[in-house]
């Protein structure tokens, strides 16, 4: 039986089992890559979050407790009434923010043409990543945990005479069936498996993530927030330079997922000029 034809089956029986029910995540999209997606999602979710967190060792299920906890400080951390807007442009916008210990700290807000569940999915997706991270490389796992949680290596080129960064980083997610609202956050974390590499600067993120809440059945505010210490000596052009991308990143997630959201064979045609002529005379 192909994966297609089954697909339906899955997706009703693995949301009963999960906090992804139909009428709280629902997902609309036909791309195939993002219902793979969706449904792997899915699928990690098939048994309770507190039997995944008892089948982890105590270790990691410190880990766990560390990124409920970096889950609340992104929320708060939203929430400052501190932030100045910077600019806003259409349905996004940027602000900006000094925290008390000097380093400068950014809010990315842009509404999305997509569920949450979808959203979420498209963030989780490797291959996109490049598209909305403008200097993004590419990101390993270092270890995946059961419980909605990973320690994951992420490598930023470098520009001109600057060296790229990397983060070694806690990442955990965490759903809320009664706002339907998504949370991911990721902070740095010293994982001996991972030692500092010569063609790189070891960069800190202090608090990183994003809130993805709905806002209507067929649109969601995505915001990113992020404040980092990107290590090293950085001339400020280039500082500049890092803002700007991050603050463009939720308008660019919006921009991206529209382009993948709809699957090919319901694209709308490309028409020619003469063609459309032809059509219009008739």
């Amino acid at each position: 039986v192909s994966t297609q034809s089954t697909w339906g089956f899955k997706q009703s029986r693995l949301m009963q089992a999960t906090g992804f029910q139909a009428d709280k995540f629902p997902f609309t999209t036909k791309n195939e890559e993002l219902k793979k997606a969706i449904g792997d999602l899915i699928t990690a979710q098939s048994t309770s979050l507190e039997s995944r967190i008892a089948s982890m060792t105590e270790q990691a299920k410190t880990l766990q407790k560390q990124g409920e906890e970096n889950n609340k400080k992104l929320t708060e951390f939203i929430a400052k009434s501190e932030w100045e807007e910077q600019v806003v442009k259409g349905d996004s916008s940027y602000h900006t923010m000094k925290g008390d210990d000097g380093f400068l700290c950014l809010k990315s807000i842009a509404l999305v043409k997509a569920t949450p569940i979808e959203v979420f999915a498209f963030l989780r997706m490797e291959k996109y990543k490049t598209d909305y991270d403008l200097n993004y490389l590419k990101g390993e796992d270092v270890e995946v945990f059961p419980a909605n949680l990973r320690i994951v290596h992420w490598y930023f080129q470098g520009k001109m005479i600057v060296s790229g960064r990397d983060f070694v980083v806690l990442q955990y997610y965490s759903f809320d069936p009664k706002t339907k609202t998504i949370i991911t956050s990721s902070t740095s974390i010293e994982d001996s498996r991972v030692p500092p590499i010569e063609s790189s600067v070891r960069g800190k993120i202090m608090i990183a993530g994003f809130m993805i809440k709905p806002v209507s059945s067929t649109m969601t505010e995505v915001t990113y927030v992020t404040k980092m210490d990107l290590c090293g000596s950085i001339p400020q052009m280039m500082q500049n330079s890092v803002i700007k991308n991050q603050g463009e990143k939720c308008a660019l997630v919006a921009q991206n997922l529209s382009l993948i959201h709809i699957s090919e064979p319901t694209r709308p045609l490309y028409i020619s000029y003469a063609v459309f002529c032809l059509k219009q005379k008739k």
